[in-house]
């Protein structure tokens, strides 16, 4: 299984999606850092800092 949510579903365990405004962002390969540095500064600095 990949995830909890893979697992609950293989065991009927009922979910719920819960809308909200968190980012969830998995790095596993270069570029996800590079959009994980993108959004930081987007985010904190309004996009006006260099790295």
């Amino acid at each position: 299984m990949t995830s909890a949510g893979a697992i609950a579903l293989a065991h009927g365990i009922p979910m719920k999606v819960i809308p909200a405004q968190v980012l969830n962002l998995k790095i596993t390969y270069p570029g996800d850092m590079e959009l994980f540095k993108l959004l930081c500064n987007n985010y904190f600095f309004g996009g006006n800092r260099e790295n």
